[in-house]
């Protein structure tokens, strides 16, 4: 039974209301404010390093670990060196701006939260759940439904969201137990979706300028020791973090002549959201479909959280003919986009003119609309090469 004292909550679980404060308080409570920030930063840093001994092997071993997918060898203590290993490993990981090393660090992190829920008693994960906005309702007559007793419930407008994170499909809200507007679950699936919450909480704020972070995180002696160590882990293991829209898969021409569908597929995973499988079947095919090799398109998933190298390649060889059937699969048509809410003819920030009105063709009164990606592609490259007064390829 944990102790839920004043701190013994948030020793346990850093994010909650409190843990920051332990962390980074108020310059002013430490007469910061008088201090430039590096002054103030390698005074703090540098007392957790030498307050805890240990945490630089144990900020080490958590990017060692998810880089090398191991899921077993770190403890998480009870004390304020949990807090500060947390929000450590949150401050380095905004520093790297790395999407990929985010999602491996984030996965094996909230692995480790997972097994401590597990470990909580029922009305302990209740408290907890509400603290996180989850608000989870613990019932001791549990209902049963199909011979299974049900012992929590979320009202759905609560579940959704989280569960929208995961993608295993067990817990879409067609394949769960829902009765007058509540969602019923089992203990393991109220820790998982609490781990995807965790999990969350762990990927830095990325509207923050991570040079600058960067650079003064190298000037404090202690955390430069750190990241030196876990630099070598990166690039020994060539976790680099592919940026689409800079990238020479993806330089401007080509990346301009994407359709909506595709660019708004895109921005989700360089954000490290994880996709929806229609989602992921779209970008294989489109890509098996543009001349875009095996590589280019693994690389798409890199970031994803739930990213396994040897699943990502076998489908995406199996989407191009490369074993199973040996048969290249097509690009959705428009018509299917639309069908499982993936066209994005009308989105504010991915719409076009072609997608949502169609394109004039020769001998045909009036726009006939565009029949799949690869029409988008076509005839957005006739209006790029119209438009520099270039005839079209």
């Amino acid at each position: 039974m944990l102790n839920y004292n004043a701190f013994g909550l948030v020793y346990k679980y850093p994010w909650l209301e409190g843990g920051r404060e332990i962390f980074d308080p108020p310059l002013d409570s430490e007469g910061g404010e008088q201090e430039e920030a590096i002054h103030y930063y390698n005074k703090r840093f540098t007392n957790f390093f030498e307050t805890y001994p240990d945490l630089h092997q144990k900020l080490v071993d958590v990017f060692s670990f998810a880089i090398e997918k191991k899921e077993t060898g770190i403890h998480l203590t009870d004390n304020e060196l949990n807090v500060i290993l947390f929000y450590m490993i949150k401050t380095l990981l905004a520093a790297f701006d790395n999407r990929i090393l985010e999602n491996y660090v984030a996965n094996l992190v909230s692995k480790l939260y997972h097994q401590r829920f597990l470990s909580e008693s029922p009305q302990n994960l209740e408290m907890l759940s509400r603290k996180m906005d989850f608000n989870c309702h613990y019932e001791k007559k549990e209902l049963e439904i199909g011979n299974v007793l049900f012992p929590f419930w979320v009202e759905v407008h609560k579940y959704v969201p989280v569960a929208a994170m995961l993608m295993d499909s067990t817990y879409q809200l067609i394949n769960r137990n829902v009765i007058n507007g509540r969602v019923y679950l089992l203990k393991d699936n109220v820790a998982r979706l609490l781990q995807e919450i965790v999990r969350k909480h762990i990927i830095p704020d990325h509207q923050k300028a991570s040079v600058e972070l960067m650079e003064m995180l190298l000037k404090i002696k202690s955390v430069s020791a750190v990241l030196e160590v876990i630099s070598k882990f990166i690039e020994e293991k060539k976790i680099s973090s592919p940026h689409f829209e800079t990238s020479n898969v993806y330089e401007n021409v080509v990346y301009a002549l994407y359709p909506p569908c595709i660019k708004f597929i895109l921005n989700k995973a360089t954000n490290g959201v994880n996709l929806a499988h229609s989602e992921r079947l779209h970008i294989a095919f489109f890509y098996a479909n543009t001349n875009h090799t095996v590589e280019d398109t693994v690389d798409v998933f890199r970031t994803l959280p739930d990213f396994d190298e040897k699943i990502a390649r076998y489908n995406v060889e199996f989407s191009r003919g490369i074993g199973g059937k040996g048969k290249l699969y097509s690009v959705y048509s428009c018509a299917k986009l639309k069908s499982i809410q993936l066209c994005k003819a009308m989105d504010k920030d991915y719409g076009d003119v072609i997608c949502a009105e169609g394109v004039f063709r020769k001998g045909v009164v009036g726009k006939v609309p565009i029949k799949s990606p690869k029409d988008y592609v076509f005839w957005k490259n006739v209006e790029i090469k119209r438009n520099l007064k270039v005839k079209p390829i």
